[in-house]
């Protein structure tokens, strides 16, 4: 692995674990670091004895579909398999509904061009929310 691999999957980690430390260390923090994402998860293993198939997790910067019940470290993300949707009877990935984590990677999808462009997702951009509204973001190149 390079040492700029290496250096940016370091900055990642911090990161979220800054992150972590925002979030637990308020004085509003109640429960757990991925209590919403447990509810969700219990919910999903009341229709499906396989229920970790419907879930990936992201450690060192990259999303992995899960192989068994998640561990919920806190040194980890969680968050259910995007869902395809069916347009003119072709499933296709599902494009982004909910807000990216701050620099997290996204890919766009350009149709004037035919082109798809990855970019690092900061919130604070307005026009982000736009390409968000408009269904052409998406968590992966492939499903772009």
């Amino acid at each position: 692995m390079s040492s700029e691999r290496l250096s940016d999957l370091t900055k990642k980690r911090i990161n979220m674990e800054t992150s972590f430390e925002k979030n637990t260390s308020s004085p509003n923090y109640v429960g757990h670091f991925h209590a919403e994402n447990m509810k969700l998860y219990a919910e999903d293993a009341m229709t499906t004895n396989e229920p970790w198939k419907l879930w990936e997790v992201n450690r060192y910067g990259k999303w992995r579909p899960l192989s068994k019940n998640p561990e919920w470290g806190t040194d980890r993300q969680y968050r259910r398999k995007p869902r395809p949707i069916n347009i003119n009877g072709f499933e296709v990935p599902s494009p982004l509904r909910d807000l990216p984590n701050d620099g997290e990677i996204c890919y766009i999808v350009n149709l004037a061009e035919d082109k798809v462009y990855a970019t690092v997702w900061y919130s604070a951009q307005s026009f982000f929310k736009q390409w968000l509204k408009s269904g052409i973001i998406h968590r992966t190149k492939e499903a772009a």
